[in-house]
């Protein structure tokens, strides 16, 4: 009967090991509208890839776990920039093919609600209105042009500001990989561990944890 008692102890004790690795590698510097529970959950998945053995290899799990974060952060808000520059951009590559010419303003009564007609299109095209959407996809078949127009047009508009997003991922993927590089000095099988979960959080986002979830939900 002692078995039981030595099992259930043991696995009480590795949960709260993984609870403490949880609580110690978490992050508080998180922004505001970032999940901690995704954070957490890509925590505890990173610890139970690497099985950090001490307070360095913690403390370096913590780091790599981060900075593959803040990656992923600033990746998403490229996204993000682009699509809120949509509208902006598609009521330049309209202008002149509704008017003509890039220069010229448009004729007097041409708008509604303070838009002229290039701007209204535009934002009604990037909310999705049917109509809009034949529309602007008319124009710019009939101009030999794609949707991909816009896109470039919004990469033209922001590229000084995508050029620092690159610069600060490259900055924070030099200090993941030196970080890694410092780990192998001292432990190697524990840094090649700590780079292929590295890795894969560049590889799978946060699939990792949708799919965690999915077990859960299916355990359930």
């Amino acid at each position: 009967m002692s078995t039981p008692r030595k099992t259930d102890n043991h696995n009480a004790s590795k949960s709260a090991d993984e609870a403490d690795n949880v609580a110690f590698l978490s992050s508080t510097t998180l922004l505001a509208g970032e999940n901690t529970g995704e954070y957490d959950e890509l925590v505890r998945t990173v610890s139970d890839m690497v099985k950090p053995a001490d307070i360095f290899e913690k403390i370096w799990v913590a780091d790599v776990v981060y900075l593959s974060w803040e990656v992923m952060r600033y990746r998403k808000l490229k996204t993000s920039l682009i699509e809120a520059t949509q509208q902006q951009a598609l009521d330049k590559v309209l202008r002149p093919l509704i008017y003509g010419n890039l220069d010229r303003q448009p004729p007097d009564g041409d708008s509604l609600r303070g838009l002229t007609m290039s701007e209204l299109l535009a934002q009604n095209y990037v909310l999705k209105d049917e109509a809009a959407v034949e529309q602007v996809n008319d124009l710019l078949k009939t101009a030999g042009l794609t949707s991909d127009a816009i896109a470039a047009e919004a990469f033209a508009m922001r590229g000084a500001d995508l050029e620092r997003i690159e610069h600060v991922i490259a900055t924070a993927e030099r200090r993941r990989n030196a970080t890694i590089q410092h780990i192998e000095s001292r432990r190697e099988y524990f840094a090649e561990r700590l780079r292929h979960a590295a890795t894969q959080i560049e590889a799978t986002g946060l699939r990792v944890i949708e799919d965690k979830s999915s077990n859960v939900r299916k355990a359930a």
